[in-house]
Parts: structure tokens; sequence; C-alpha cells
């Protein structure tokens, strides 16, 4: 299961660049203010293990967490779903089998917005009794892939004895989590928001949310559903409505229709320095590999999230067009908000 939850020319010089801490932050023209966590809570996490109140634990599921300045995208999986995912699955979702449907649906993913609500110390003994500072975060999920409603989350944060580990509580004490944060995510910091895209096969302009957050080697794609779930439907996940709907020779297919997936670029000699933007020019523009998504059938494709043959982009007014090609030539045009970019400087700006 998954939780928790550009391909373009690059930014011919950004307008509006300030140099703050060994880093490059693009404001947007709009706000004074853009980041709304710290900066030491950006990349990506994966999740080691998680304590319930009762003593319980879980190391086995497999979660991931991308946190940029100021949105979030998390997935998580159970691997032998998973495995059975992998041995089962085809391309052909029309006729997809009652246990095909219950993976599809017990699969979790959100994205949304994350806001800072307090700094504090705090002691805490399985951390040798010292008192570290911790930052109280809350995430508002805007895009859901599960049925359940949207909701916000609270979370006490507490660096670890390395910069790598966060340590996650809940305020009501009902579970303790530990993250460990991928070596190679830090560095630049990409958050872009969808705002709409037109289908080339039917001519049609249709607004759509979803957000494409990355930090350094990784990142998530979130694509809201076109069609909504039923407002006023009573199922506890998406695999009772989606088998409420094969049983009763409903289309269950216009709920699948979107996308959270996760995706890395494999590292190489040179990818130190993971996508510095100089005028016109992206570096290392290496595809993402596709690890974990709530399709099974691109797992282990590659996507050009990052590159620039098939993206422009209108610095004035802060918007990223990208064309996505589907099978037979048809094209989806898609029109993203750029956020906000943060980038580390190269070795001979410092």
């Amino acid at each position: 299961m998954i939780y928790r939850g550009i391909c373009w020319k690059f930014f011919p010089k950004h307008g509006n660049i300030v140099i703050n801490s060994g880093v490059f932050c693009k404001k947007r023209s709009v706000s004074s203010t853009v980041a709304t966590v710290p900066n030491w809570l950006h990349g990506c996490w994966i999740r080691k293990s998680i304590e319930y109140s009762d003593g319980s634990q879980d190391t086995e599921s497999k979660v991931v967490w991308i946190q940029t300045d100021s949105y979030y995208a998390d997935m998580r999986y159970d691997p032998d779903v998973r495995k059975w995912c992998d041995e089962n699955f085809t391309r052909d979702k029309i006729n997809l089998t009652h246990k095909q449907l219950i993976c599809l649906g017990d699969t979790i993913a959100d994205a949304g917005l994350c806001l800072q609500t307090g700094l504090e110390p705090v002691a805490d003994a399985r951390l040798g009794e010292s008192t570290l500072p911790t930052t109280q975060v809350e995430w508002s999920t805007l895009w859901n892939y599960q049925t359940r409603r949207i909701f916000s989350e609270l979370g006490n944060l507490t660096v670890g004895l390395s910069h790598n580990v966060v340590i996650e509580n809940a305020p009501s004490g009902a579970y303790r989590e530990i993250w460990e944060r991928i070596e190679d995510s830090k560095g630049s910091v990409l958050t872009l928001l969808l705002r709409n895209e037109y289908c080339s096969s039917t001519g049609i302009k249709r607004d759509r949310g979803g957000c494409l957050v990355i930090t350094g080697n990784h990142g998530i794609m979130a694509l809201d559903r076109l069609n909504a779930l039923p407002s006023n439907h009573t199922f506890n996940n998406l695999s009772e409505l989606l088998t409420n709907y094969k049983d009763n020779n409903l289309d269950y297919l216009p709920f699948l229709d979107c996308e959270y997936s996760y995706g890395f670029r494999e590292s190489t000699a040179d990818s130190k320095q993971l996508w510095l933007i100089d005028e016109d020019i992206l570096e290392n523009e290496r595809p993402f590999k596709i690890k974990w998504s709530t399709d099974p059938y691109l797992e282990g494709s590659y996507v050009e999230w990052l590159c620039s043959s098939s993206w422009d982009i209108d610095t004035v007014n802060d918007v990223a067009m990208q064309r996505v090609y589907k099978v037979g030539g048809q094209y989806v045009d898609r029109q993203w908000e750029i956020y906000s970019l943060v980038r580390t400087k190269r070795k001979e700006e410092f």
C-alpha cells in the first residue's frame, strides 16, 4: 500500500533570485514569503519504523515522503501486495479481476500543503536525555487517492543525532515514527502546482489539481482525479467502492484516472550537483525511474520530469507549459504554476 500521503526550457536567469545561506531561492512575485517549513526538512525521507502506543511496531511497510519548502507528497505500500501486482497485472484495465481491484483500491497516497506551526525544545530520554529543538508541522491534504475525507495531520518533529534522521511523534501519543533522509535528495527543490490540462483527443480544456515535487534526485508526481468520487459514498476505502461498482456493472475506470508516482534518478559519477540552472541550460537531464505508483503499469518505466524538450517556461507569469505525448500521437498539454524553486549553488559560487 501507499500512504501520507519536466522536461523544459528552463528558467532563463530567473527574475527574482536572492542568495540566502548557500541557496538560490526564487521568490514569487505575488508574495514575499514562499517557504512554510524549515529548510532542514527538505528532502526525500524513508520511514524506518513506526511504534504505536500499544507497543506494536511496523518496520516492513515501505513509506516514502517528499518535502519541499511548502508542499509534500507521500506514499506507502505493502511489499506482499506489490509482489502480487508485479506477477499478475496486465495492461487491460477494463477486465481487472476482483483481487486486482482490491490491490489498486488498497493503495494509499496523498499530497498537499505543509505548514510549520511552532518551535520549542523538548527532552526525550530515547535521544540520550538531551534537549533538542522540536518543530510542530501540519500537513493539510489537498489531493487524496483514497476515499477518506480531506484532513489535516499534526506531527512533532525532532532532528535526530544525525541531520538525516527525524523523529516524528503524534501530539496525541498514538505513534512514533523514525524517518531517514536519502542522501542524494539534498540539493535543488522544485514545486509545481497543476492548474489545467488540454487533451488533444477530445479537444477539451479542463481544470485539474495536482503537483510535482522534486528534491534532488527524487520526486513525486500527483495528478488528481478528473472524476471526483461520489460525494455521498459510505465506502471505507477505494477497494470497497471499486468492487461495488464492478459487481453492479458500473464503470469504475474513471476513479482510477489519476496518478501518484514516486521516481528517482539513478546516480552517476557526475551527478553530485543534481540539476543546476544557468541561463537556458538544464544540466544532467537524466530521466526518473518510477519505483512505486498507484498505477502498477508505470513501475519500472522512465519518465522525463526534467527534460527540456517538452516544456516552455514563462518566468514573467510563473507558468510552465508541459506537453505529454500519448499512444497514437495524441497529447496532453498541462499548465503548471511555478510555486517555488530553491537550488543549490555551484562550488564556484560559494
